[in-house]
């Protein structure tokens, strides 16, 4: 009587879950993963914040924490789900004893035990295991997915013929169709590797099939969704308490472009959408449903699902990625995705003979792929069943359900401590079913901390050596690695080869029994490094008075986001708000332009142009993503880009440096497939993003101040050796998320707000900013470098204007991600030696111009093909014999990105004159700049004369540029509901 009345109290625990929307009551709560860790493609990591790379994987949010209670009569209440479970599963049984025997169980005095359905089963399903090599024959350090603190668990006996991972236990739950060409199959959980697959429910011949039991009773609604469309492109699930999007993503990618996906996503009025987690994503599953029964996903028809063409060219549908990293004995480079359509493997014969591919394990299983790499290295698929590698997969996102944000997690664990299995004889770190392959692999032994990684690499056809037609990278660095110059690099040279240059590492992750390199920039240790470096640059540069040159290149700073005014005397191209009186002393020492522009309107691409003084389009870098996709709502699919910054482009740094100069770069870098160290610098923070290693508290929010500092050390040191350098600090502020200072809060807190600009936090950020600006000045001053150095000011693209901050780059119109003004028009100072001090420039300038400038300070040939021009004539004061002999200015997005404004779209700048075209439908506007610097009056529709004149430039500029354009969406549906994403790419 006690247990029972026990047992009631439990069940109405498990079914009041908040779901997000307000309290609600539901009968199916989803139990937490257990996984408490994050992960990249490779290993373990610190818990990345919002707005860096593998943000909002599944530790970051937890809800329905597992939680049991042992009754000590062979049961077990499950506090959340409110569902009853037997301890131990007893003997394996088959399918149909396992069924059977439900009605005979008396566990507990009780006898309305069932089988569970596989809804339920997979409940008790726990993400802090870990996955067993298929060939390993003993279970040292291996752990279960399941907790075997409350069930009683065992392995696959081998000694019994069994494999280690030969742990399945059944379900009630019978495919709609059949696997393996026509076998019954019911789908079961393996706690032994992490997965639901299809399993025989009928053997033929002597040996039948066997699994494990774990009967249920209790909460008959368990597993049972309660769908209601929201009219939005949202579906709530009155079970669950989770709200889903109603469509899916439209195309495939790989797991961290999903992770940034979900971040990225406004939809139904909001932007907390996450990707779900597996048992999340799992709880969605209809398994009454299936491409073979239905001619459908095995989802319930309110959601819309979209088709593909599976490896035999046959209709079927995708996998979804879930936020679940599927642990391994080979590592953390694969992920947990379900597959909606079948779960294909490739097959053959037994005994041998040709594959085919065949449903192996049924629509509804949950398998792994690996998060990043090329499927094409799996042209029969992987593991015994051949299940198909195809890493884009599909998103399907999810928010709701009471979850909290995880801020921090437990400390990082070193590779040895997690522990290694026995593996059957393999080597350890050899590639396998849980690693990602290609760039996603997990390396050990001296190719993780050494050169090893170049033959990994760049060893295309797997003969143990890179010829240079492989090798795809600075010519310098393949002639570093080749030690007798015979053109081929060996296995011994690629093992004895140095890192290159300045990459300290370069973010290779350590095997098992390495070194972890510290978390964060290392600036002492990058920085000795350079002294070396520079004694092989030109020796009549130390003394030869060439000039420094420092770039302070701010993160979204929009042309009004300062208290200099840029146009001089007119209070309206300035903050109401922000202070930065430090920018406003390094412009009245310099000159500003009040018609400077970036190269882009996010960030990757504009810094890849700032570099190389070429248009995004020429460089091939467009968007912070990876472009080439669309969704069924898009009329285009956005043209792909390189994936990674070409090791061919000259850069600022690269050219400076053969000249003599020491480079170094520190803070955000954000170009995809390389590091600083690759393209010229001698000293940097390595490949950073958004969120640079870590976001930073009081007193260094943003890093403002270390990267300050960072850069100070370095000048200081090139100082005392007399050596010109050229030094770019490249802030996170004042990006989001905003961080500052209290104090410097506090102050704008006691102010009264703007008309256009009020956020105290934001005018904090910038106020710090403006003191890490004041810092290098001050130091130049002190170093006495002042008369010989050059300093350069700008911000990446103009600030976000979206309905948030509606009002931020007023008077202009637009904000970053668009090619109105607000997005590309951003503040350019420059203080030096010659410069007229206070001076006022109205001449269209852009970022590109940069490095043809800074050639020119230096004495240096400008290297050939560039868009930019010289603007030494502009910087003294002597715009009047200014001509700008380049063509107009380009700007090009062909792509999807940042909400419904941010649609493919190209621009061009001539003069006074812009035209914006949008792809989509070849719609065009023009304004003249000069008079109508907002924007407000198109002229496309009274000057046709004129817009034919300019759509004819632009037409030439993109195809000087070899622009890549957005091709029409062969599935495009004018039906489907638009998917709106918050910053694609995260610039």
């Amino acid at each position: 009587m006690f247990d029972s009345l026990v047992f009631r109290c439990v069940t109405l625990v498990g079914l009041s879950v908040v779901a997000g929307l307000g309290e609600e009551k539901v009968g199916y709560p989803v139990v937490d993963t257990g996984q408490e860790r994050c992960y990249d493609t490779r290993g373990e990591i610190v818990f990345p914040m919002a707005g860096e790379d593998f943000y909002g994987q599944d530790a970051q949010f937890s809800a329905g924490k597992p939680a049991y209670r042992d009754h000590g009569d062979g049961t077990v209440s499950d506090l959340v789900t409110g569902l009853m479970w037997t301890k131990a599963p007893g003997k394996k049984v088959t399918w149909a004893e396992a069924v059977a025997n439900a009605a005979k169980c008396r566990t507990g005095g009780y006898d309305d035990w069932r089988l569970p359905s596989v809804k339920e089963l997979y409940s008790l399903i726990q993400f802090d295991g870990l996955d067993p090599d298929p060939m390993a024959t003993g279970t040292a350090g291996l752990k279960p997915f399941i907790d075997t603190s409350v069930f009683d668990f065992s392995y696959g006996d081998p000694a019994a013929g069994e494999r280690v991972i030969d742990s399945q236990f059944a379900t009630t739950t019978i495919y709609t169709a059949t696997t393996m060409g026509g076998n019954k199959t019911m789908f079961g959980v393996n706690f032994a590797d992490g997965r639901i697959k299809g399993y025989p429910a009928e053997s033929a011949g002597r040996r039948q099939k066997t699994y494990g039991v774990f009967y249920v009773r209790g909460n008959p609604a368990y597993g049972k969704n309660r769908f209601e469309d929201g009219g939005d492109g949202t579906v709530t699930d009155h079970a669950t308490g989770l709200v889903w999007m109603k469509a899916d993503s439209g195309t495939g990618m790989d797991w961290k472009a999903a992770l940034e996906f979900a971040e990225q996503l406004e939809l139904g009025g909001h932007d907390d959408w996450r990707l779900p987690n597996a048992k999340e994503l799992q709880s969605i599953v209809d398994y009454t449903r299936s491409p073979d029964a239905t001619g459908s996903a095995a989802i319930d028809p309110v959601f819309a699902a979209t088709a593909i063409r599976n490896e035999e060219g046959k209709k079927d549908f995708g996998q979804y990625w879930t936020s679940t990293t599927h642990l391994g004995q080979r590592g953390a480079g694969a992920a947990v995705y379900v597959a909606f359509g079948r779960a294909s493997g490739f097959m053959g014969p037994r005994g041998g003979g040709e594959k085919r591919l065949l449903d192996v394990h049924g629509a509804g299983s949950q398998r792994s792929d690996p998060k990043a790499g090329d499927a094409s290295r799996f042209p029969q698929g992987r593991g015994p069943q051949g299940d198909v590698i195809r890493i884009d997969n599909l998103v399907r996102c999810v928010r709701g359900g009471g979850v909290k944000v995880v801020a921090e997690g437990p400390p990082v664990e070193e590779p040895a401590a997690r522990g290694v299995a026995e593996r059957g004889g393999r080597e350890r770190g050899g590639p396998g079913p849980g690693a990602a392959m290609g760039e996603g692999m997990a390396r050990s032994g001296p190719q993780a901390a050494g050169g090893g990684r170049f033959l990994q690499r760049f060893d295309r056809n797997g003969d143990g050596k890179v010829t240079k037609d492989e090798f795809d990278g600075p010519e310098r660095r393949f002639r570093m690695v080749d030690k007798d110059g015979d053109g081929v690099v060996t296995k011994e040279e690629s093992d004895n080869a140095p890192l290159p240059p300045g990459r300290g590492g370069s973010g290779a992750q350590p095997g098992p029994g390495a070194e972890r390199a510290p978390v964060g920039p290392q600036p002492g240790r990058v920085v000795k490094q350079v002294a070396k470096k520079v004694e092989r640059k030109a020796a009549d540069a130390v003394g030869s008075g060439k000039p420094n040159i420092i770039v302070i290149l701010a993160d979204d700073m929009g042309w009004t986001g300062t208290s200099v005014a840029m146009v001089a005397g007119d209070a309206g191209t300035c903050s109401d708000f922000y202070q930065t009186p430090r920018i406003a002393g390094l412009a009245n020492e310099g000159v500003r332009f009040s018609r400077a522009y970036s190269p882009a309107a996010l960030c990757s691409p504009a810094r890849a142009a700032i570099l190389t003084g070429k248009s995004p389009a020429a460089v091939g870098i467009t968007t912070p993503g990876r472009g080439g996709r669309a969704q069924v709502s898009q009329k285009l699919t956005g043209a792909s880009q390189l994936r990674e910054f070409p090791a061919a482009e000259e850069t600022i740094a690269e050219v400076l440096g053969e000249a003599g100069y020491a480079t170094a770069h520190f803070g955000k870098w954000h170009l995809p497939g390389s590091d600083p160290g690759a393209h010229g610098f001698d000293a940097h923070d390595g490949a950073t993003g958004n969120g640079g290693p870590g976001e930073y508290a009081d007193p260094n929010p943003k890093d403002v101040f270390g990267i300050t500092r960072r850069g100070i050390a370095f000048m200081e040191e090139q100082s005392a050796a007399g050596r010109p350098f050229y030094l770019q600090l490249s802030h996170f502020a004042v990006h989001t998320p905003t961080l500052a200072r209290k104090a410097s809060v506090e102050r704008f807190e006691k102010l009264p707000g703007g008309t256009r600009h009020q956020d105290a936090g934001f005018a904090g950020m910038t106020f710090d900013l403006d003191e890490g600006v004041g810092m290098v000045l001050d130091r130049v001053d002190e170093l006495g470098l002042a008369g010989n150095t050059y300093v350069v000011f700008l911000s990446d693209n103009g600030a976000p204007g979206g309905r948030r901050k509606a009002t931020e780059n007023l008077p202009l119109r637009g904000g970053k991600g668009t090619f109105f003004e607000g997005g590309i028009r951003v503040p350019m100072i420059v203080r030096g030696p010659g410069v007229a001090a206070g001076g006022v420039c109205g001449e269209p300038v852009i970022g590109c111009d940069l490095l043809p400038t800074f050639c020119g300070w230096a004495g240096v040939a400008v290297p050939t093909g560039i868009d930019g021009v010289d603007l030494a004539a502009l910087v003294s004061g002597k715009s009047a014999g200014f001509r700008r002999s380049g063509p107009a200015f380009l700007f090009h997005y062909p792509h999807y990105g940042q909400g419904p404004l941010q649609t493919p779209e190209s621009a061009i700048v001539a003069g006074d004159y812009k035209l914006i075209r949008k792809h989509e439908d070849g719609a065009v506007m023009v304004f003249d700049l000069a008079k109508d610097p907002g924007e407000k009056h198109d002229l496309s529709k009274t000057n046709p004369e004129l817009v034919q004149r300019l759509e004819k430039l632009l037409a030439e500029r993109l195809e000087e540029s070899g622009a890549r354009m957005p091709t029409a969406n062969p599935d495009y549906d004018p039906s489907r509901t638009p998917v709106r994403r918050r910053g694609a790419g995260r610039s």
